[in-house]
């Protein structure tokens, strides 16, 4: 009996470390999303703060300033 119960537990091991690896790879994959969603996000806002800047007068001589 003692040696059946031996034979078992590497099988078990392995789906164990699968299992892991698996919900690794799902939490891998959703904050790649989460990057990728925020990173458009703060493309949509920089289009949005451009858009605005260009209707203050300042803008443009602000921007002919070097550097900045």
């Amino acid at each position: 009996m003692k040696k059946l119960f031996n034979s078992k537990l590497p099988q078990t091991d392995i789906r164990l470390k699968r299992l892991c690896i698996s919900v690794k790879l799902l939490s891998l994959g959703m904050y790649i999303t989460i990057i990728l969603q925020y990173k458009e996000h703060l493309s949509k806002l920089e289009s949005e703060i451009d858009a605005l800047a260009k209707e203050v007068e300042e803008y443009n001589i602000i921007k002919s300033i070097s550097g900045i």
